[in-house]
């Protein structure tokens, strides 16, 4: 089980990832330094603090992908990311596919 400063980081970020957040706002957010936050949340999770707020974008931007029809760049800025170029880059590097790829394979009507 997480410490309590780490589950708040979780909190925050799961609530704030659509703006652009950084470890110091995060570390700032429960009180601690950025360098002990840091080791802490990566000793507790498994994760970095930018892993872990990369991770909840991307799961949100693929939830978003598979149910509206919004645009890559509009889903890229709603799930935080600076651009829409950067948000590419990041989904095709964990999913390995870019995020049109991945709408049409889970399109119901598949690929046109």
């Amino acid at each position: 089980m997480a410490s309590a400063p780490v589950q708040k980081a979780q909190e925050y970020i799961q609530q704030h990832f659509q703006e652009p957040l950084t470890v110091d706002g995060i570390a700032a957010s429960v009180s601690l330094s950025r360098y002990y936050f840091s080791r802490l949340f990566k000793k507790e999770t498994g994760f970095a603090p930018h892993e872990y707020l990369l991770d909840v974008r991307l799961r949100n931007s693929k939830q978003l992908l598979t149910e509206t029809s919004l645009s890559v760049e509009q889903v890229a800025f709603q799930c935080g990311f600076a651009s829409a170029a950067h948000f590419i880059r990041a989904f095709k590097k964990d999913t390995l596919v870019t995020p049109s790829a991945f709408r049409k394979y889970f399109d119901p009507i598949g690929f046109r």
